[in-house]
């Protein structure tokens, strides 16, 4: 038998025939969308067309596009394929395919200018039959890719961003995908095996067990099948085994998360007992239980999945798939302590199933992110009726044998299960789907729903038993006791938000978003659809024994989806894109790690500050006891319980000075077990290059990942350092990204200069096909140069075609920054003269800024006076002195912080620093209605409230939410008309109740119910005007009031009436006298006479030519009224005659022209017989 080709675990069918990868030499363009109304198949190019160029597989080609990730264009792949790769014979029954891995999305293949084959779904893997297409010699394969946006929720990347194979094969073969292991434990160490296998020909498919029971097919006769049971190093356990016939193993060790066992099973087809082709997959044996009450069991061992969610981009390279850097993330995920893993929200790559399966993670393999109801204009809902079906099959046959996936996941929030009863059609289908293909039960259909609390989707989770949840902790006890026959769990959970190395303090004050674009690290910046904080979402989940366990959204950062800023990336990971652990990955690794085999503890923040600062400090120990210190001294002592949510964190507050802070964990008798330590540190001096291996194989896909980072004259890491970094790579090696993990960093992933962000930058190498050695060196301006020297060693038994180079395109902006040498500010001390707090003797300080290094580049600082959440107030106010000092004036009590901050050339800030006043004894200030008040800066609240986006503020979706903003002060005039800015989830009307002057101590009155109706557009706030049934006049709250919805509230502002040019009535009249008249709730009747009317506070803006009119009654053939404007210098006189009306009429009376602020009276003449309603000014 021949050998077989020696690729790991990869396929179930590599056969014995011809199976090779054919990732290299493929030629590639790029041009805009063409028509996207035709129907007709695209027009392929020119073999010799110039303008292909070289790239070779996996190819992403939008990542090296920094400028648009989501550019409309269509791209062309052309591999031209020698008669030594494809010795082609029309004489011969053999069979050619091709298989493609993925390819994003909506493909057509060409085979020597025909149409072979189409497939729409960016992420199923696919097979092209192309022996009708072939002719002797040289055969041309064009692949025609489209990609219009928007198609997904987050970052796809475009092309053929998974490998390709060419297979040659029997007439009648084993279909790719095409043989199921069905395994069934009898008791310890003793397995039943029984083998089930798929036949083709000619594209048409029938299981083995059909065709051999089949007399219609001669061949039927002539061809046999077996199987055999080997451990990886090729040890028979069991031979000849036969089709559909359960057999015995003994001496099993099961695959666990612990120790992942896995063996191959080698099946061979065989025409009259010689061997035709030959196929291995590579599986575990392994039992799983969902128990209702109990959880997940594996091999009947209870696991509580400890799981992430993880999108399929790759940072720096995109979505173009490479082993070794899944491999990596793979790593630093399990030490994080994850055990599990959800696919978001598509098939995952073959080479993540393969890992997996080699590392002991479980994985819940997804499908689809939408069904029918498209959540963007161009995704998979195009094409979900007509192709679900083949996308399915594709999906479980390939993955079906891996022993790492235990639930198969149909779709994730789908909008279908929500709507109507047609998502309960669809649901069905798909889990018919599955059971066709999978109908052994390796896993289990499923579903993650963020809507669990709607009948409908409820309805569709009692299709398959298996509900995940997303962000609906709350439901669960409840559900789980109104369906005890479901299994829950957690599919997406946490959601909180944090950029690496970035602390917005207070630690008390919850801040969803900042001034720097940032989300702080500190564990205070959370969603409002999320968990409250890492320590909520930590346990919740371990008090319900019934959950199989959680997923946090999400392991790593990826590219797109960027809440709650428009950045480039997500900030929802527990690791950045490049690959760095935030500080929120040591939160969970303390929770999901034993201190007794793995211990650790982590130390937050880093130790540069303003002088005097108060600076919360964080430890993360998975240890029982915990301490700080500060330089030698100890602070204090904690002890920790992992189950309770107020006591997993070590918390302190210091005021900064420099020194050296250490945490030290304590095991239960006292013995330190692990220590972390953060030294203040100086200006970057230097840089350091630190590589994860420092050799690899010279086959052009094993990567190096390298860490640069800055260090200060005494060694110290610079945590916060900025510096902008060149690097070079030269010998056999290859840049193949630069990745600081910054989500608001939109300099290119495809050049050779970035800037550090919080003290660090990957460089990922790329080995060349040579042996060799490979030189790195980063440099920036003002530090000294790194320098690092890596080996590659030559490849031995490989398949030549399956090496080559990684296609590294220079992204076109790359030579903007190649060049840069500017050099930016990392930080800015502030200091006072004197004391930060205020008072009416001393209102008043200067304040001091300095930023560091003192070399950087020049540019103006700015200021502002905000709270906490980084919201201006109108408490004090700043005034320059010069560059770097200014004078703060306060104008009312309260706490407030000047922020100074600098931009880096980026044209918005990056960085700020903050410094802490109280003004006291000096009075309070009320807010000004007619300017924007910002959502967040509400002065009280009930019920459930979060962060809303861009500073604004959420309601809960359970209960009654009151938000109360002010004292305002209307003004005696005072206004009728809000207007708030929505941000609404659902695209679901909703009502809104406005109160009047609620307090603390008095619930205030209700005005009235707005009504809000418009379709959600995502992460943006729609402002919606509601008119009020009266004026808001002099100094009260206004409170908005939401029941049982999530509401994003942006903010509010009344509109000032202008009461010169309004409608005055009788509550309007700032004063009345005379000898005669009486007033009711409408009208001033029986006006007599010398009677005055006063209107004050009348502005009129510039010099307007106006009339007055006047509603009233005249029993008398005709009153007449002086009309007098005054501004306190000059005076204006007008006659009104009113003549006689049975009723109140309105008529209209001509004025001089008025301006400026005037006061308007009416003055009733002796003999007056008048009834008064109302007045209004009108220009002309």
């Amino acid at each position: 038998m021949p050998a077989e080709i020696p690729t790991g675990h990869r396929k179930a069918w590599f056969f014995m025939n011809t199976c090779r990868r054919i990732n290299s030499e493929w030629l590639f363009f790029k041009q805009p969308l063409s028509d996207t109304t035709t129907t007709l198949s695209p027009t392929p190019p020119a073999q010799n067309d110039s303008r292909f160029y070289p790239v070779n597989l996996p190819h992403d080609w939008l990542i090296a596009n920094s400028a648009d990730h989501y550019e409309n264009s269509e791209g062309w792949y052309q591999k031209i394929i020698s008669s030594d790769i494809l010795p082609f014979d029309a004489s011969s029954d053999d069979d050619w395919l091709l298989y493609f891995e993925g390819v994003y999305m909506d493909c057509t293949i060409f085979v020597n200018g025909m149409q072979a084959g189409e497939w729409k779904y960016g992420y199923s893997s696919f097979e092209v039959r192309l022996t009708p297409f072939l002719k002797t010699g040289e055969n041309t394969i064009l692949v025609h890719v489209r990609y219009q946006s928007p198609n997904s929720r987050w970052y796809s990347g475009a092309g053929i961003y998974r490998s390709v194979w060419l297979k040659k094969v029997p007439a009648v073969h084993i279909a790719s995908d095409g043989i199921a292991a069905e395994t069934h434990l009898i008791e310890n160490g003793k397995w039943s095996l029984c083998m089930h296998t798929t036949f083709e020909k000619e594209g048409i498919q029938q299981s083995a067990k059909d065709f051999f029971a089949s007399e219609n097919d001669n061949s039927s006769a002539s061809l046999s099948l077996s199987f055999c049971v080997q451990t990886l190093d090729g040890t028979v356990i069991l031979s000849e085994i036969l089709e559909n016939t359960p057999v015995t193993l003994t001496n099993i060790k099961p695959w666990d998360i612990s120790e992942p066992n896995l063996y191959k099973i080698v099946c061979t087809l065989s025409e009259n007992g010689t061997a035709i082709q030959t196929e291995t997959i590579t599986t575990g044996f392994r039992t799983t239980r969902f128990d209702t009450n109990e959880g997940f069991f594996l091999n009947d061992a209870h696991i509580k999945l400890k799981g992430v969610c993880q999108h399929h981009d790759l940072g720096a390279l995109g979505s173009a798939v490479n082993r070794s850097a899944i491999k990596r993330q793979l790593l630093i995920l399990k030490s994080m302590g994850v055990n599990a893993v959800r696919t978001t929200h598509n098939m995952p790559a073959v080479e993540l199933l393969e890992l997996a399966d080699e590392m002991g993670i479980l994985i819940v393999d997804e499908a689809f992110d939408m069904w029918e109801m498209s959540k963007t204009t161009y995704d998979y809902a195009r094409f979900f009726k007509e192709w679900s079906a083949r996308d399915v099959k594709s999906w479980i046959c390939r993955d079906r044998n891996h022993p790492c996936v235990i639930l198969w996941s149909i779709g994730n929030e789908i909008y279908d299960t929500h709507a109507n009863e047609h998502g309960l059609e669809i649901t069905r289908y798909l889990k018919e789907q599955v059971l066709l293909h999978d109908p052994y039960g390796h896993a289990l259909p499923t579903i993650g729903s963020n809507f669990m609390q709607g009948e409908n989707a409820r309805k569709c989770a009692d299709i398959l038993k298996i509900a995940g949840y997303n962000y609906a902790e709350r439901l669960y006890d409840k559900q789980h006791a109104d369906h005890p026959d479901w299994v829950i769990y957690g599919s997406e959970t946490s959601s909180t938000v944090q950029s690496r190395g970035i602390y917005h303090f207070p630690l008390a004050k919850p801040l969803l978003t900042d001034d720097d674009g940032q989300c702080s690290s500190l564990g205070n910046s959370t969603v409002n659809w999320g968990a409250k904080n890492q320590q909520f979402c930590a346990v919740s989940d371990l008090h319900m024994p019934f959950s199989l366990g959680q997923f946090l959204w999400s392991g790593f950062d990826y590219i797109g989806e960027p809440t709650p800023y428009q950045s480039r990336n997500s900030f929802f990971g527990q690791i950045d894109t490049a690959g760095f652990p935030k500080d929120a990955y040591y939160f969970y690794q303390s929770v999901w790690t034993d201190y007794k085999t793995n211990p650790m503890v982590h130390l937050l923040p880093y130790w540069d500050f303003n002088p005097g600062q108060m600076i919360d400090i964080r430890v993360y120990t998975n240890a029982p006891k915990a301490a700080l210190f500060f330089n030698d001294t100890l602070i204090g002592e904690k002890k920790l319980a992992h189950t309770q949510e107020d006591n997993i964190i070590a918390d302190w507050s210091l005021p900064y000075k420099k020194g050296v802070l250490t945490a030290i964990a304590y095991d239960e008798f006292g013995n330190e077990i692990a220590r972390d330590t953060k030294h203040s540190f100086c200006d970057a001096s230097s840089l350091r290059l630190s590589a994860d291996r420092l050799e690899v194989p010279a086959n052009g896909e094993e990567l190096i990942f390298v860490t640069i980072d800055a260090l200060d004259a005494d060694g110290y890491p610079v945590d916060n350092a900025n510096n902008r970094v060149h690097v070079t790579v030269e010998g056999e090696g290859l840049l193949a990204g630069l990745d600081n993990g910054d989500s608001t960093d939109y300099e290119p992933y495809k050049g050779d200069c970035r800037r550090l962000f919080s003290g660090k930058l990957l460089a990922i190498i790329a080995p060349t096909l040579n042996a060799g050695t490979i030189t790195v060196t980063a440099s920036s301006d003002g530090l000294k140069d790194a320098v690092l020297t890596l080996n590659t060693v030559a490849c031995k038994n490989r398949d030549s075609d399956d090496l080559h180079i990684m296609t590294i395109t220079r992204d076109p902006l790359a030579d903007a920054v190649s060049h840069a040498t500017d050099i930016p500010v990392r930080s800015i001390t502030l200091s006072c003269e004197g004391s930060c707090i205020l008072t009416a003797n001393k209102p008043s300080t200067v304040i001091s800024a300095v930023t560091h290094p003192a070399n950087a580049a020049a540019q103006p600082l700015d200021w502002k006076v905000t709270n906490a959440e980084g919201v201006v107030v109108p408490y004090a106010t700043l005034e320059r002195i010069d560059d770097t000092h200014m004078r703060i004036l306060a104008f009312a009590d309260g706490s407030f912080f000047v922020r100074c901050s600098v931009t880096n050339g980026r044209g918005y800030t990056v960085l700020y620093s903050m410094l802490e006043f109280k003004a006291e004894q000096i009075g309070t200030m009320n807010l000004d209605p007619y300017s924007f008040t910002v959502g967040s800066l509400y002065s009280d609240s009930e019920g459930e409230i979060a962060n809303g986006n861009a500073h604004g503020a959420a309601t809960g979706s359970e209960g009654t939410t009151s938000i109360t903003y002010g004292p305002f002060d209307f003004g005696l005039f005072g206004s009728d008309t809000v207007t708030i800015p929505i941000f609404e989830t659902e695209s679901r009307p909703v009502d809104l109740t406005f109160i009047e002057g609620k307090t603390k101590t008095q619930p205030g009155t209700v005005l009235c119910r707005g009504h809000y109706d418009k379709k959600m557009i995502w992460d943006t706030y729609q402002e919606e005007t509601f008119k009020l049934p009266k004026r808001l006049t002099g100094v009260t709250t206004f409170t908005i009031q939401v029941t049982n919805r999530k509401l994003h509230i942006g903010g509010l502002s009344f509109k000032k009436l202008e009461k010169a040019w309004s409608p005055l009535s009788v509550t309007d009249i700032d004063r009345v006298y005379g000898d005669a008249f009486c007033k009711t709730d409408d009208a001033i009747t029986g006006i007599g006479n010398n009677v005055t009317i006063e209107y004050t506070d009348m502005d009129f803006g510039e010099r307007t030519c106006v009339v007055i009119e006047i509603t009233g009654r005249s029993p008398i053939e005709k009153n007449t009224i002086h009309v007098r404007a005054s501004n306190g210098t000059n005076e204006t006189l007008n006659i009104a005659e009113f003549t006689y009306s049975d009723d109140y009429v309105t008529k209209r009376f001509p004025v001089n022209v008025l301006s400026g602020s005037q006061t308007v009276t009416l003055l009733f003449l002796p003999g007056s017989n008048f009834d008064l309603k109302g007045i209004r000014f009108v220009k002309i």
